[in-house]
């Protein structure tokens, strides 16, 4: 039984296409990217020592 979400090979597509795409853009238009592409299944996890994905990534898409 195939999980709930996109099968692997829908993911290497997106990460082909998705890398080609965004291998310059800024931080901010890749996690545009990461959360229209991956909806409420985007999340951003770090340690306590480096927040600073985790702050852009909130003012970016707060919530």
């Amino acid at each position: 039984m195939q999980p709930a979400g996109r099968t692997p090979e829908e993911l290497r597509e997106l990460v082909s296409h998705g890398g080609a795409e965004l291998a310059r853009a800024p931080a901010e238009v890749i996690i545009e990217w990461a959360a229209a592409t991956f909806g409420e299944r985007f999340c951003v996890t770090s340690s306590m020592g480096d927040a600073a994905l985790a702050h852009l990534a909130s003012t970016v898409v707060p919530g």
